[in-house]
């Protein structure tokens, strides 16, 4: 991430690999620091990323999908975030009510609510929706597009946004106390939530990558 920062690409899109799932989360057996990874908090950059969601979108790769400047989605994407059914919580959700209205980011956190691909646009969680399969040519149109304007511009008006109007979302200090703080309920939760994942995704349709967009 560190590297396309300080490459010669104009912006940058999120994506996973097929259409079953941008990603289904962490593994939440062992979790990592996620919050390395999350645009802003983890790493900074003054360049647009456009987040380009297919399939479930779970857990942490929500978080990711929420950080990107911009987000487009196939008309079969489904966002979930279910930490407060398996009772662990990293905390990096938290940032959620300063993208979408308070209320209904508190429908995902609380009630754990799967949003399909039209409500998430209909409460800003997505710029778009597009046939299934056309996540990705549309996210690499945008980037394209704002390759041709100018970078000093586009950069400046992020960095506006990301510093003095966004929050940043928790500090590092904070999601790391959340991460080793797990409540006792995910114990009987956790593995119902492995059962129902594991029978509804195969294999290697689970990890979001960086692709880079124009010089």
């Amino acid at each position: 991430m560190r590297d396309f920062d300080r490459s010669d690409s104009r912006g940058a899109v999120l994506t996973g690999t097929g259409t079953k799932a941008f990603s289904v989360g962490a593994d939440v057996g062992g979790p990592p620091e996620l919050w390395r990874a999350a645009p802003i908090v983890g790493w900074r950059t003054d360049k647009p990323l456009v987040a380009a969601v297919e399939g479930w979108c779970v857990g942490g790769a929500l978080v990711l999908a929420m950080m990107a400047d911009l987000a487009v989605c196939g008309a079969g994407a489904r966002f979930h975030h279910p930490e407060a059914e398996i009772g662990l919580t990293g905390g990096m959700i938290a940032a959620l009510p300063s993208r979408v209205p308070h209320k209904i980011a508190m429908e995902l956190m609380l009630l754990c609510r799967t949003f399909e691909a039209e409500r998430a646009a209909a409460v800003g969680l997505v710029n778009e929706v597009v046939p299934e399969g056309r996540a990705l040519e549309r996210a690499v149109e945008w980037g394209r597009e704002m390759a041709g304007f100018a970078p000093l511009v586009t950069h400046a008006l992020k960095r506006i946004v990301v510093e003095d109007i966004l929050p940043r979302g928790p500090c590092k200090s904070r999601c790391s106390i959340c991460m080793t703080v797990p409540d006792r309920s995910g114990r009987v939760a956790l593995p119902s939530l492995l059962r129902r994942r594991s029978a509804a995704l195969k294999p290697g349709a689970c990890s979001a990558s960086l692709r880079g967009c124009g010089a």
